[in-house]
């Protein structure tokens, strides 16, 4: 039986294989090398524990950063990296209520955000419409519901020195569990 569903399997030679296929391949191969050479070696990785980018980003991804210079600042849509804003760090000391929400994460964690106001646009913010100055951002989870970003009265637009880089490529845990 075994040896009839062998004489059935078809191999082509591998003079037969299109050289379009052939350069498929070896771009897919090249490709591959270069994004787990610069993930081990160039690029920071970050895992993401937090649910506030669902659906986009789940907790247990992984994120490769591109660091931010002053050529290739963040745009309006993309995911940047940015350092807990030194607002949120001291409110965060004075106050309990907020506290407990930041129990798991030291001064020194990093927010996965998506970019939505750039300088010069104008944002509502405690009920006021303010212009975002020429190095402020308007960072927003993904999950409004459950983002502390700079909607919060307390956080509001972040630094440009704040942003430690933009995600330029995601490896999207399976776990869709949170919510």
């Amino acid at each position: 039986m075994i040896i009839e569903e062998l004489k059935s399997v078809r191999i082509r030679p591998l003079g037969s294989v299109k050289p379009s296929e052939w350069l498929k391949a070896g771009l897919w191969i090249v490709s591959s090398g270069f994004v787990l050479w610069a993930g081990l070696f160039v690029v920071p990785v970050m895992s993401v524990k937090d649910v506030s980018m669902l659906p986009s980003v789940t907790p247990g991804s992984l994120v490769w950063i591109w660091p931010t210079t002053r050529w290739l600042l963040p745009q309006k849509g993309e995911v940047v990296i940015t350092g807990l804003p030194t607002s949120v760090v001291s409110h965060l000391k004075k106050s309990p209520k907020y506290r407990a929400k930041f129990k798991d994460h030291p001064p020194e964690m990093v927010l996965l955000k998506r970019v939505q106001g750039v300088p010069g646009d104008r944002v509502k913010w405690q009920g006021k419409t303010i212009t975002l100055g020429s190095d402020q951002y308007w960072v927003e989870g993904d999950n409004k519901r459950k983002s502390v970003d700079s909607r919060a009265s307390f956080f509001g637009p972040v630094p440009a020195s704040d942003i430690l880089g933009r995600a330029y490529l995601l490896w999207k845990s399976g776990d869709n569990s949170h919510g």
